[in-house]
């Protein structure tokens, strides 16, 4: 215990549903907290808790946090599941919440496919960081001294999109291309399609594809527009810079012009 005597105390009731570091091996490695339920808080610095695998483990306070999900959070599953059963690689990534009916999730991996997952089968990176590089470190890593953390900036209520028209519903009339978005990409660093995003659009038409921005899926491009789910403040000024870039419009489903 007294590895952990610089960390605050904190007050978890019995029975309550946490996100807490469960050790698990990773390649490449994540660093992720599971779902599970708090038994004890022992000095006011370390929590026993109950995973739903039935593992029971002492964590300090710093990496547990309060069970909340919301739509447009990123959230870790296992993508490597076949009909409910895990495949003999089992693989977590990154995947974008579209909504939330009591414990059941609305998941879009990085590909653009959409699944259902429950509550129990997600994990999410301790608050405020992110994986890089197969390395953890804060989202405001690389930022000016005294920018907002990202984690931390309020979100904004529903979707924005960054569209060529003024109408964001009739973005087919002119729309965000492939090429265009190739275009722009190739000059960002930060930029990149997710896994198979660069492909060509399916005959079948236009998916929702994942643009990664400092290596986590944040924006959404469906053949004629792009999207973010609730974006901060920081994801709102990058889609304000990349609509600079595209000559195009940043609003919001409500019809608040951002830009």
């Amino acid at each position: 215990m007294r590895v952990y005597h610089d960390l605050e105390s904190a007050i978890w009731p019995e029975g309550t549903w946490v996100f807490a570091y469960q050790a698990r091996a990773f390649d490449p490695p994540l660093y992720l907290l599971f779902p599970g339920v708090a038994q004890e808080v022992y000095f006011d610095i370390c929590v026993e808790v109950e995973f739903v695998d039935g593992e029971t483990v002492f964590v300090p306070t710093t990496l547990v946090r309060p069970f909340e999900v919301h739509a447009g959070d990123i959230v870790y599953t296992c993508t490597s599941y076949v009909s409910h059963a895990i495949s003999g690689d089992e693989h977590w990534g990154p995947c974008r919440v579209l909504s939330r009916a009591g414990t059941v999730l609305l998941l879009q991996a990085e590909g653009g496919e959409r699944f259902e997952s429950s509550l129990d089968m997600i994990a999410v990176l301790p608050r405020g960081y992110r994986m890089s590089d197969g390395k953890l470190e804060p989202q405001g890593s690389g930022s000016p001294d005294g920018a907002a953390d990202p984690a931390m900036t309020p979100v904004m209520p529903g979707d924005v999109l960054l569209v060529r028209t003024e109408d964001w519903r009739r973005s087919a009339d002119d729309p965000v291309t492939k090429a265009q978005l190739d275009e722009l990409i190739a000059t960002d660093a930060e930029l990149a399609w997710s896994v198979g995003g660069a492909g060509d659009t399916p005959a079948a038409g236009p998916r929702y594809v994942s643009i990664l921005w400092r290596g986590q899926p944040c924006f959404w491009w469906h053949g004629s527009e792009v999207r973010c789910a609730r974006p901060n403040d920081e994801q709102l000024a990058k889609m304000i810079e990349m609509a600079v870039a595209l000559d195009a419009n940043v609003v919001g489903e409500d019809g608040t012009e951002y830009h």
